[in-house]
């Protein structure tokens, strides 16, 4: 990583974006992260902080923590290779951030790392987010969730009042959920994009994620299995709980 910092010097800083490939590692131990934010502090170039793990990099306690000190520690930072989190990101300060359209593209993977498995039967993996819990659930996942009660409608410009549970693991229905999950967040980066930089960009955050939060505790309470829907570690930590 240093020796990329290094080499970035020698590159015209308003043309170029570092990439950093990052394992989510560096946001375990507060000395690495503090290591790496003294190498980028004064690097003029923008940062692109991609975290890479097996499955989601915030998923250990402390990296939501961890990963919003490294963006607002340092100037000309963005998130990209991520899900939601971007969104987090680019509402406490971050330039821009791109979020992958499948699995795959929501984080970097160690070299050599096993992917993994698809779905008994398929050779594809849908994965679909939900807008009213702002997560991502798989397919089969979803339909099971909903098993005992009445199946959520989405609104979004792709559904339009049709039930989440439609989808399935095949290759149409992943493009359709692809379609139907930039249709959902998308909605909620413009309202960041519309809010003034600082508090109240923060705050809009915030009460999405609180919302999504109190939608979680609803159905955990109309399901049958209330174990089989917990809320995420991260969005407790977006909506203003502890991490």
């Amino acid at each position: 990583m240093t020796a990329a910092v290094q080499a970035a010097r020698s590159l015209e800083a308003h043309t170029t974006i570092l990439t950093l490939p990052l394992d989510h590692r560096w946001l375990r131990e507060p000395d690495d992260l503090e290591y790496l934010i003294s190498r980028l502090a004064d690097l003029p170039h923008i940062k692109g902080i991609a975290l890479g793990a097996a499955k989601n990099p915030l998923a250990a306690k402390g990296t939501v923590t961890a990963l919003r000190h490294l963006i607002t520690s340092l100037e000309r930072v963005a998130l990209i290779r991520t899900d939601l989190a971007g969104l987090d990101a680019y509402a406490h300060g971050a330039l821009f951030a791109s979020i992958g359209m499948q699995t795959a593209m929501r984080h970097v993977r160690q070299p050599g790392s096993v992917p993994p498995p698809l779905p008994k039967g398929s050779n594809v993996t849908t994965m679909v987010l939900h807008p009213q819990l702002m997560g991502y659930f798989k397919a089969d996942k979803l339909r099971d969730l909903y098993g005992r009660v009445p199946a959520p409608l989405c609104h979004c410009s792709v559904c339009r009042g049709r039930s989440l549970v439609r989808f399935d693991h095949n290759h149409s229905d992943q493009e359709e959920a692809n379609r139907h999950n930039i249709a959902t967040w998308l909605p909620w980066a413009d309202d960041l994009q519309r809010t003034t930089a600082g508090s109240d960009r923060r705050s809009v955050w915030e009460q999405l994620c609180h919302d999504a939060r109190e939608a979680h505790q609803r159905l955990r309470e109309e399901i049958s299995d209330p174990g089989a829907l917990e809320v995420p570690r991260w969005l407790n930590e977006w909506a203003g709980g502890p991490d």
